[in-house]
């Protein structure tokens, strides 16, 4: 609840006690100051309390938040870890008949890259991949990096082939200019699409192994 409307319920409250003791005790002077003197400690005691501990409740979803969006996401690229963005994908399947197409995307060599200039390179590399491909999908699209080099896309409304054509063409030629400055280290990637069947409805399972054999 906004603040506002639990501190009018407790002054409403406190104000129906008032009164309600104003009718039981037939207007006692005494009585009436001391039960003014109650209703007025309450509500001093009351809203600073219920402001307090609607700051620590904020400050628990606020934490919850963000521990659950660090669970969800790998903490090098930013995109969804693995778990995730296989949860994502499961359920959209589940959920919705719309067409869609799974990409699994995998650095070349990237084995070569740790060894010849180190794995603080490789995490570059990685890195600039994953901002590569968050830069091609949309905010609804689901993107992961599911192993070490592997990333895994799902791009949903489309099944046109010429629609996966450009997209794949677009991934790769950004990837190769990852280091367009230095000739001499290319990063290229290998790129495996496949579309949801319309005619059959395809699992997770059966369109994980499409694209990773293409």
């Amino acid at each position: 609840e906004k603040p506002i409307h639990t501190h009018l319920i407790v002054i409403i409250s406190c104000v129906i006690s008032f009164f309600t003791a104003l009718y039981v005790k037939h207007g006692q002077s005494q009585l009436m100051l001391d039960e003014f003197a109650a209703v007025m400690c309450c509500l001093c005691i009351t809203l600073p309390f219920v402001y307090i501990m609607r700051n620590i409740t904020l400050g628990n979803i606020q934490a919850r938040q963000y521990f659950r969006v660090k669970s969800e996401h790998d903490e090098l690229t930013g995109l969804f870890n693995k778990e995730a963005c296989e949860l994502a994908v499961k359920n959209y399947l589940d959920r919705f008949e719309d067409p869609c197409v799974l990409f699994m995307i995998d650095v070349d060599n990237f084995k070569s890259i740790n060894d010849n200039y180190g794995h603080q390179q490789g995490d570059e590399v990685l890195k600039m991949f994953g901002e590569v491909l968050g830069s091609n999908f949309r905010s609804e699209d689901f993107v992961g990096r599911v192993g070490g080099d592997e990333f895994m896309a799902m791009m949903k409304g489309t099944d046109s082939a010429e629609v996966i054509q450009r997209k794949l063409t677009n991934i790769s030629t950004q990837i190769h200019k990852i280091y367009s400055g230095d000739p001499s280290r290319i990063v290229s990637c290998s790129i495996g699409a496949a579309a949801r069947d319309p005619e059959f409805r395809d699992t997770f399972e059966t369109l994980f192994k499409a694209a990773d054999e293409a």
